[in-house]
């Protein structure tokens, strides 16, 4: 790993799950790592690759523009959380999701039925056929692709 994968997965943990606390970061980290894994890619290139972390590539998203302060305790601990995913120190929190999203931050009229039975938005440039839930944590619901 380079000091841009850990740098880059830290601040896409910041912007994207900063909110959701230290199981929603990890899972977050869990789901890039698990996408440079099934793509053979690195950390740094799912990151920035175009449309797959809005906070990172959306123009118009209102994270985009924002960056940690250097004193910021959440901050820290995604550097800490990038760092062990990276390096390996914490396993997959997600079961093997490469894909999440919160459908309360959407509008769409594309639903999902969740495991537990609730219909909840989706987003509407996905397939509804062509994924699995495998765990809600906090807002996000992750997936698999099938």
């Amino acid at each position: 790993m380079t000091h841009a994968d850990y740098f880059m997965m830290a601040l896409c943990l910041w912007r994207e799950a900063r909110g959701e606390g230290r199981d929603g970061q990890i899972a977050v980290g869990s789901v890039i790592r698990n996408r440079s894994i099934k793509r053979m890619s690195s950390v740094y290139s799912e990151v920035v690759k175009p449309w797959q972390f809005s906070s990172i590539t959306a123009s118009g998203d209102a994270q985009l523009a924002k960056y940690p302060v250097l004193l910021d305790t959440g901050w820290k601990q995604c550097q800490e959380i990038a760092q062990a995913i990276c390096d390996g120190e914490i396993a997959d929190a997600t079961g093997g999701a490469t894909l999440y999203w919160n459908p309360n931050g959407i509008e769409s009229d594309a639903t999902f039925k969740l495991n537990d039975g609730s219909v909840v938005k989706f987003p509407k440039t996905w397939s509804v056929h062509a994924v699995k839930e495998t765990v809600v944590i906090g807002n996000h619901v992750f997936l698999q692709e099938i």
